[in-house]
């Protein structure tokens, strides 16, 4: 069947297929492989194959990277690795069958810096070096990323309802951004330079 991931993909299909075709005692050979063509086709539509994948980095109001590709079962390379401490990045994510519907799977995020994702606006994981939160709508999961410190973070998504698709991943290391003001510190000293007392 075209836009199937790969003939052992497609052959796992079939089998599952044709368990479920058995199970629907068909009158003769033809109608038993014409229910398994029908269980096959409704197999193939809804096993998630691709994530569809579009990221954005946002420094203040300009947007600084923009990305969209589609992952399949090889992981792709990471698509940016630096940012600044006043970047924000977004990902949205959408699982897909291999013909590019929305299979509506729900996906496991997890960083590495210590902190947990969350929703709801939740705040970040003291020592962690990004905030980071997601929220679900319509199949798609977008997961905001917003440094807190300098450091690296890794971030990475995964569709556990389909264990032969690679997560998506990606290390993004974040630094300082450009000198905006200068803090300083003034100490005043009562006295200490009080004028010595007039001689006689």
């Amino acid at each position: 069947m075209p836009g199937m991931p790969d003939l052992s993909a497609r052959d796992e299909l079939r089998i599952c297929a044709l368990n479920a075709a058995l199970g629907l005692s068909p009158l003769s050979l033809g109608e038993l492989f014409q229910s398994a063509d029908a269980c096959f086709a409704w197999l193939a539509r809804h096993k998630t194959a691709q994530l569809s994948i579009s990221t954005m980095v946002i420094h203040g109001e300009a947007v600084v990277f923009a990305g969209q590709f589609t992952q399949g079962r090889e992981r792709k390379p990471p698509v940016m690795t630096a940012m600044q401490d006043v970047d924000t990045a977004t990902i949205s994510v959408e699982p897909e069958d291999s013909m590019g519907q929305e299979t509506g799977d729900s996906l496991a995020i997890t960083q590495d810096d210590g902190g947990t994702p969350t929703t709801g606006g939740a705040a970040a994981t003291p020592g962690s070096v990004a905030n980071v939160t997601y929220e679900v709508a319509s199949g798609i999961t977008t997961v905001t990323l917003a440094p807190v410190a300098e450091g690296t973070v890794t971030l990475s998504i995964a569709d556990p309802s389909a264990p032969d698709l690679a997560p998506w991943t990606n290390t993004f290391t974040v630094s300082a951004s450009a000198t905006s003001q200068l803090v300083a510190n003034v100490t005043v000293n009562a006295g200490a330079n009080t004028p010595p007392a007039p001689s006689a």
